[in-house]
């Protein structure tokens, strides 16, 4: 009997794993859920398994969940540890991780532990534009499908330090915002992850070739419309059957672009030696192998002194002393601080 009202407590529905979970609601009882009656759950479907147990198990991992998320632990006992082994070792194995994330997230939701949000990818345009909100107003340009119109974003998105001149792909947590001002958004933006930058940076031709999508103008080098549909930094130009040259990572510091903003040709990921900072663009598999040698993804942080002997860069920016402009591998134009004279 006892097992009968237990496996009633519990039946949530049926799930599939490539199947997005169904809205269902947390009664009071599941909500006070105790280690005896998961430990009923785990019992049943290890001597009487479905076919296929998937919903088994998603029901079990959604008890533990809950749970766990009401501020339970399993007992340090025997029964406890072996019961904590089972769920984790047993229940959840094949799972996948993103599942069990999103039911986690459900578990929180349907507790009232997380206001319900919705993930979204923004790509992020380089530049600002006018527009109009509550008064005149800078906007950054946003889509969510790389192929649609560009459209003015006239939110904030909390934890995005957007730079202008450089692109970004984001994913961003949104949330609705109840009774919201008059002159307010109805949703609230945050910064989850992001994905992807390219640099837009303003740079000089170094011996007439710029960074890959880029063409020389003059003494600038900027975006290559000629390069077809899609025009990006890092995209390759190939005109009557010839690729262009372009500046390699190792070249673009005398052309004024920063370790940092390096411009990789596409398909290829930016990656600098530990010991000095060195830029490399490889593919992703590549990546894999030289971050074991010892090389990273993040720019390493150099340890510079504080002593002010300014040098001028190439890029138009005065450095503080040879070791900083160093790190960021910019080539030297001149000792002392950059003049409004030098582009």
């Amino acid at each position: 009997m006892k097992l009968i009202i237990a496996i009633s407590l519990f039946l949530l529905g049926t799930f599939a794993i490539s199947n997005s979970f169904a809205d269902e609601t947390i009664s009071e009882n599941y909500s006070s859920i105790n280690q005896q009656e998961l430990k009923v759950m785990v019992e049943n479907w290890m001597n009487n398994p479905d076919e296929d147990d998937t919903r088994q198990r998603l029901e079990i991992m959604k008890a533990y969940y809950a749970f766990e998320e009401t501020g339970n632990q399993l007992s340090h006992d025997q029964e406890g540890l072996v019961l904590m082994n089972q769920i984790r070792k047993m229940v959840s194995l094949q799972i996948p991780v993103e599942e069990l994330d999103e039911l986690r997230k459900q578990v929180r939701i349907e507790l009232g532990l997380e206001v319900p949000y919705e993930t979204k990818i923004f790509h992020v345009d380089s530049s600002l534009v006018d527009c109009v909100g509550v008064g005149p107003m800078k906007c950054m340009q946003i889509r969510e499908d790389p192929n649609s119109n560009w459209q003015n974003f006239y939110d904030s998105i909390q934890g995005f330090d957007y730079a202008e001149g450089k692109s970004y792909k984001i994913s961003v947590k949104v949330t609705d915002v109840e009774s919201p001002p008059a002159d307010a958004s109805s949703k609230k933006y945050e910064l989850i992850e992001i994905l992807d930058q390219k640099s837009f940076a303003k740079h000089i031709p170094y011996k007439g070739v710029c960074a890959p999508g880029f063409v020389s103008l003059g003494e600038i080098c900027v975006l290559n419309d000629r390069c077809g549909p899609g025009i990006y930094p890092g995209k390759v130009c190939v005109m009557d059957g010839v690729k262009q040259p372009y500046l390699r990572p190792s070249q673009q510091g005398d052309a004024g672009i920063s370790s940092a903003d390096v411009i990789c040709a596409e398909e290829l990921n930016l990656i600098f030696k530990s010991h000095d900072g060195s830029p490399a663009c490889v593919t992703s598999e590549t990546a894999k192998n030289l971050e074991q040698r010892g090389w990273q993804i993040p720019l390493p942080v150099f340890a510079c002194t504080l002593e002010y002997a300014p040098v001028c860069g190439v890029d138009g920016k005065t450095y503080g002393n040879k070791c900083a402009i160093a790190s960021s591998h910019v080539t030297i134009k001149h000792v002392g601080e950059c003049t409004n004279d030098i582009p």
